[in-house]
């Protein structure tokens, strides 16, 4: 009499239950450094884009604030207009940024940058900036960019989250704004 032993072929539960865990786990794992690289690639994109904003204005640009340096309590002009702004107020700091320095407006500080003759507008302009807001309380607004707040023009961020601009003379009523959403 002969014993026929049978092999055994494919795999058990608990060996098919381990592989999926370990899949899981890596896949987790590339998952989250993936959403970092996401993040990474927006910014280079908005970097490259400004990059090319700032080459096509070139030496029509009348005002650059890279806000590098508030030594002495000045903003520097970088156009060559010399332009530069004051300091007012407290609560400004020289932070880093995502390109060298920024500025962290946290008290009741602002830029002051009065109203010389390059700065009136007296045709179609383009304006940059980067904001990273971190608290904008209701009910107050924060103005990052406004050239005579109800004259020439005001970018405002609003409680809401929503970003505005008013272009023009609004004779003490600057309502109603342009509004985006951001």
């Amino acid at each position: 009499m002969t014993v026929t032993k049978f092999m055994q072929k494919g795999f058990t539960l608990l060996e098919l239950l381990v592989v999926i865990a370990i899949i899981g786990i890596l896949s987790s794992i590339v998952l989250v450094s993936y959403n970092g690289y996401a993040d990474k690639a927006r910014l280079a994109r908005t970097l490259q884009w400004a990059s090319s904003v700032n080459h096509l204005i070139g030496s029509e640009a009348v005002g650059v604030w890279t806000l590098e340096d508030l030594t002495g309590g000045l903003a520097k002009d970088d156009s060559g207009f010399n332009s530069n702004c004051s300091v007012v107020g407290s609560g400004l700091s020289a932070v880093q940024g995502v390109v060298n320095n920024s500025v962290n407006f946290a008290g009741s500080g602002y830029l002051n940058c009065v109203n010389p003759s390059n700065l009136q507008i007296v045709g179609n302009m383009t304006l940059t900036f980067w904001a990273k807001p971190s608290n904008v309380a209701s009910p107050s607004r924060q103005n990052p960019i406004c050239k005579a707040y109800g004259g020439e023009f005001c970018l405002t961020m609003e409680p809401g989250g929503s970003l505005s601009y008013f272009h023009g003379s609004c004779g003490g009523n600057c309502s109603p704004y342009i509004g985006w959403g951001l």
